[in-house]
């Protein structure tokens, strides 16, 4: 068991820049080493057509070390990205892919929703 929550969104102090926060969990009672990747891609549409666009190009900050899954309990992944001029964000596709301790993936599909600020957690 693995759990994708809800991605969080807060528009930058920029135009067209927001912050992201994705949660991933482990769900299970043994609470052992998980490791894999994370893909995440934003669909919208520009121009009248529809565009998905991988995380990845949207942001510096979501890089490889970024969607490598290494954690015991869970694993926060934040940074800012920008849309480019003209595209109308509709929602985000998140893909776990995990490869220890069992084979898996774990797909989400979620609204492009912002939010003012981030949900806290306690430190």
């Amino acid at each position: 068991g693995l759990s994708l929550r809800k991605p969080e969104l807060v528009p930058a102090e920029t135009p067209g820049r927001f912050r992201y926060r994705i949660f991933i969990q482990q769900i299970e009672r043994e609470y052992e080493m998980v490791e894999g990747t994370l893909a995440v891609a934003v669909s919208g549409s520009k121009g009248g057509k529809d565009v998905t666009l991988p995380l990845a190009e949207l942001s510096t900050d979501f890089d490889a070390k970024a969607a490598t899954l290494h954690f015991r309990y869970f694993q926060a992944i934040e940074g800012e990205l920008a849309l480019p001029e003209g595209f109308e964000p509709k929602g985000i596709t998140a893909v776990a892919r995990v490869n220890k301790p069992h084979e898996t993936e774990v797909r989400e599909q979620f609204p492009w929703e912002l939010q003012e600020r981030f949900i806290n957690v306690g430190k």
